[in-house]
C-alpha cells in the first residue's frame, strides 16, 4: 500500500514529501513502489524539474524542497506512482497551521484534520473531482481535530479529491488513486465509463 503526505516544515522554509511502501496490510506480500515527483513552473530558475524515488516494501523516504526555490516562493509539486497514484501539494509559506493525514478505512478513505494554531479557525472544502459525490464542509476550529470519511464504493475504491482552505487561494492538497483492499479491482470509471 502506497502512502504519501507533504507539509511545510515547522520553520515553514522547506516542503517536504514522506514517501512509504506500506506492508500492514499484506505483510510478506506487499510490494515496494516508484515514485516520481515533478515542479510544474520554475525551481531553481530551471522549467519543470523532477524527482525519480524507490522505496522497498516496508520502506519510507523523506525529502524536502525548500520554498524560496520555487518562483515567487509559492511551491506546487505533483507525485505520481503506480496504479493511478498521484497527489498535488501548492501553497506557500503562509499556510494555515494544519496537518492533513489520510487513511484507508474499509475501502473508503478517512482524512483527518488537526488545526494547530491556538488563535485561528478554518474553513476546509473537501471536493470531489471526478466521482460525483457532494462537497464536505468542515469548520476546523482552534486546537481542534477532526475527521472526514470520503465514500468510494461507488466508484470502486477510486477516488480524486482537493483538499482546499477558504480564504487561502493557493493552497490544496489534491488525492488521487485506488484504496488497496487486496481483492480483485475494476477500472476506474472515470475512465470515459458513467459512475451509476
Amino acid at each position: 500500500m502506497k502512502l504519501l503526505n507533504g507539509k511545510l516544515s515547522e520553520d515553514r522554509k522547506s516542503f517536504n514529501i514522506s514517501f512509504e511502501a506500506a506492508n500492514r496490510i499484506f505483510g510478506k506480500n506487499a510490494a515496494g513502489s516508484p515514485f516520481t515527483v515533478y515542479a510544474p513552473g520554475k525551481y531553481q530558475q530551471e522549467i519543470v524539474r523532477e524527482w525519480s524515488y524507490a522505496v522497498e516494501a516496508g520502506g519510507k523516504i523523506v525529502d524536502s524542497w525548500p520554498i524560496d526555490h520555487f518562483e515567487n516562493s509559492d511551491y506546487r509539486l505533483c507525485v505520481y506512482g503506480p496504479n493511478g497514484f498521484f497527489r498535488e501539494f501548492a501553497g506557500n509559506s503562509k499556510d494555515a497551521m494544519i496537518d492533513l493525514s489520510h487513511t484507508y478505512k474499509s475501502g473508503n478513505i478517512e482524512v483527518k484534520l488537526i488545526n494547530r494554531s491556538p488563535s485561528l479557525q478554518y474553513s476546509v472544502e473537501i471536493t470531489d473531482n471526478a466521482y460525483k459525490t457532494a462537497k464536505q464542509v468542515k469548520l476546523l476550529r482552534k486546537n481542534a481535530a477532526a475527521a472526514i470519511v470520503i465514500d468510494t464504493t461507488k466508484s470502486f475504491g477510486w477516488y480524486d479529491f482537493s483538499i482546499k482552505i477558504k480564504g487561502l487561494a493557493l493552497f490544496e492538497k489534491r488525492y488521487a488513486g485506488r484504496v488497496e483492499t487486496g481483492k480483485p479491482g475494476y477500472s476506474d470509471p472515470a475512465m470515459g465509463f458513467p459512475v451509476s
